[in-house]
């Protein structure tokens, strides 16, 4: 209900947490955030504020203002810009092990600011690079992409069938 807003879109992924973590009884160790283009923002701001057991952001952007400045050089975006989604003022924060998925095909969000927003995240981290367009990336390079997301996982959340892990339930 009410107006969609940035601190409302904080406030929708905090009561996600909320209801995994507290309602449901699942160890926040147990727990990824996972979001995508602007959902990687929400993802990141969660993950300032909650200890969860890792964070995936694809295809995430520095900022809308920097996003804004590079499509619209002549606007003042800075004074437009209501919602920031400052994910580059956040990764740092993120104490959790992340990876940052991009693609240098990515036609929308420019992949320097995958690399970016991973030059300014604190370890452990890793980087992913897959192939192709901003919305089907990851099916272009599906193979890839889940080598990946498993590689990344493995230590943090070993399951049965994992590479080099020890079979747990998990």
């Amino acid at each position: 209900t009410g107006r969609p807003s940035e601190r409302r879109a904080y406030q929708d992924a905090e009561a996600m947490w909320e209801h995994l973590a507290h309602t449901r009884g699942i160890a926040p160790e147990r727990i990824v955030i996972f979001g995508r283009s602007l959902g990687a923002a929400v993802a990141a701001e969660l993950a300032t504020r909650v200890q969860p057991g890792a964070v995936v952001m694809e295809s995430a952007f520095l900022s809308t203002a920097d996003m804004g400045r590079e499509t619209f050089p002549w606007l003042p975006v800075g004074l437009l810009v209501r919602h920031r989604f400052a994910n580059k003022d956040k990764v740092a924060a993120i104490a959790a092990p992340l990876l940052i998925i991009h693609s240098p095909g990515d036609e929308i969000v420019p992949y320097r600011h995958g690399k970016e927003l991973f030059a300014r995240a604190t370890s452990p981290k890793a980087f992913l690079e897959i192939s192709g367009g901003h919305n089907y990336g990851f099916l272009s390079s599906a193979e890839v992409y889940r080598a990946g997301w498993e590689e990344f996982l493995a230590p943090i959340l070993p399951w049965p069938g994992a590479k080099d892990q020890p079979s747990k339930a998990p």
